[in-house]
């Protein structure tokens, strides 16, 4: 296998605002020379969940800010977020991470990421036209339903969407939650899956 090499702090930024601006869903990793991690969870581009060390959501972010050089990679099929988070924006979390550091090349490449960022500020909401990949579909799913049905969660999902395109629209993800809600014997966990569908899968 061939090592990542090491980016700089600009080039961390770059390799994070690209994949915001692609509405990429994964986990971030900037891997340290120290064996650390940091962690950062997209969803559709916008940044869910955050954490370095034992910190988590702000003050990650913070803590995130001051790393000079790491390496950069992403795991489109993985999201290690534990629990909720109650994070700014995206637009605001990509500043933040960019406004730390007193180095010349970091100075010089705050125009350029702040205009980058400002590019992706209409992505914070739901796009009704956006397609859904099947397999993402199928993992948030599979992971929500796994609370309320346990294994049978993966057996119904394989059922549902079985004879779905590798692309979904709005409608078609609505019909799968709403046919997936029905297999929960319980009108407040059916109502909670819901919500954590639609807003793992940003949509209304």
């Amino acid at each position: 296998m061939v090592e990542r090499a090491m980016l700089s702090h600009q080039q961390l930024m770059k390799e994070l605002v690209n994949h915001c601006k692609a509405r990429a869903s994964g986990t971030v990793f900037y891997n340290l020379e120290s064996g650390e991690s940091a962690r950062m969870v997209l969803s559709h581009g916008g940044i869910c969940w955050v954490a370095y060390q034992d910190l988590r959501a702000e003050a990650a972010i913070d803590a995130i800010a001051k790393i000079v050089s790491a390496r950069f990679s992403f795991n489109p099929l993985l999201k290690l977020a534990i629990g909720e988070q109650q994070l700014p924006s995206t637009s605001t979390i990509l500043k933040r991470l960019n406004s730390h550091g007193d180095s010349q090349e970091v100075k010089q490449d705050v125009p350029i990421v702040t205009d980058v960022v400002s590019s992706i500020d209409h992505l914070e909401g739901p796009d009704e036209n956006r397609p859904f990949e099947q397999i993402q579909v199928r993992m948030t799913l599979e992971s929500e339903a796994m609370e309320y049905l346990g294994p049978m969660a993966r057996i119904l999902c394989a059922d549902y969407m079985k004879a779905m395109p590798s692309h979904l629209n709005h409608g078609e993800v609505r019909q799968l939650i709403n046919t997936l809600v029905q297999d929960i014997n319980d009108e407040r966990k059916g109502q909670q899956f819901i919500g954590r569908v639609k807003k793992t899968l940003n949509i209304v």
